[in-house]
């Protein structure tokens, strides 16, 4: 009786194919933390891939995904709106029409500057080390706003990137992938993976380079080079460190927030 009720309680705590849902998540967390070490070693100018540590990556894949949702829920917020207000003025005919697409004008906007500010909460996470910063919702907002221009030639190489790896991912798995039996299979699947994580992280140092042309990673990177840091419980003021070096913009330092760091010129 006892083995009867254990055996149906196993099979209803974990139905058929929890496995698999549970180690995509594990990997798919695993992946996005790790993405941000690979953004930090490109700010830092590290050309070798960071070290792996499994529950720290971990962590941080989870705080990524945390704020992907609070994305999502603000993106579909406004989308709610936006169907309220189409649906109450749906009587008026020809400016029912016109908002519909001023709507739909507005939701591509949104979802675009949304993206973007999901990537500068990840740059400024790898540059400041502190999980909030993909918290910080309304300044990742309006930082990848106010840098619109920067966020749409990242959407282009992010495009033309998917494609270049989508082609030779196609041709590569053609050559390989046409063994017969379960030799095929295999190098299908691994291939498709590998091709994957190639693009995957050649897209983070898409990202980084964009961090470093809104001014995130490059003062990161003039701070590491022409300061030492002196107290960690202390605001480092990123502008007044610039001192017109590097040829960062001063709309681009004012974008740069608290670090958690106070910086120090070196004494000559």
């Amino acid at each position: 009786m006892l083995n009867t009720i254990s055996k149906k309680w196993k099979r209803w705590a974990q139905p058929p194919g929890s496995g698999l849902i549970v180690a995509a998540a594990v990997s798919g967390f695993w992946i996005s933390g790790y993405s941000v070490e690979v953004v930090r070693a490109v700010l830092d100018k590290d050309d070798v891939m960071p070290g792996i540590n499994f529950s720290r990556n971990l962590k941080d894949g989870f705080f990524l995904f945390l704020s992907s949702i609070a994305y999502w829920i603000l993106f579909m917020v406004l989308l709610a709106a936006e169907l309220f207000v189409i649906q109450a003025t749906q009587s008026l005919g020809a400016v029912s029409a016109l908002l519909a697409i001023a709507g739909l004008v507005v939701t591509v906007i949104a979802l675009a500057v949304m993206g973007w500010a999901y990537f500068v909460g990840m740059a400024r996470f790898a540059a400041e080390g502190n999980h909030r910063a993909v918290f910080d919702i309304r300044r990742n907002i309006g930082i990848a706003g106010k840098h619109r221009a920067a966020g749409a030639t990242l959407l282009m190489y992010m495009v033309g990137l998917s494609i270049i790896y989508g082609g030779v991912r196609s041709l590569v798995d053609g050559i390989f992938g046409g063994a017969a039996g379960m030799l095929g299979i295999t190098l299908s699947i691994v291939l498709y993976y590998i091709f994957n994580l190639m693009q995957h992280f050649s897209t983070q140092h898409l990202i980084a380079q964009y961090a470093v042309q809104i001014g995130i990673g490059a003062i990161k990177i003039l701070l590491l080079t022409k300061t030492r840091w002196i107290t960690p419980d202390r605001a480092c003021g990123a502008s007044d460190a610039m001192g017109g070096v590097g040829g960062i913009s001063a709309e681009s330092a004012a974008d740069w927030p608290t670090c958690g760091l106070r910086a120090r010129p070196e004494s000559a």
